[in-house]
């Protein structure tokens, strides 16, 4: 795995900018999906921000895609993720 950044150096900056560190703030509705192939952005990082939004009764929508990995290589992975991100945008 890749770390982008320095976490002892850029820790601030990374903070900032994170929204797991501004869950509170979050007032509209949340999509997440993660592939759990992911080699840029660990799935975790989703993990986490669910959990924090649950725990202030804002539960995202949320879907793991297994065997993509950061953006997807055919239509039907395309398909995984579109289809239920076009019924969240519907809805909200």
């Amino acid at each position: 795995m890749r770390i982008i950044g320095r976490p002892s150096a850029d820790y601030a900056e990374q903070t900032e900018n994170s929204p797991v560190y501004h869950y509170k703030d979050i007032s509209r509705p949340v999509f997440l999906a993660h592939g759990t192939e992911d080699i840029v952005v660990d799935v975790e990082h989703s993990w986490r921000l669910r959990k924090l939004l649950q725990l202030i009764d804002r539960d995202p929508e949320f879907i793991i895609i297994d065997d993509i990995g950061h953006g997807y290589g055919n239509v039907g992975q395309a398909e995984q993720l579109y289809v239920p991100l076009v019924e969240f945008l519907d809805t909200n």
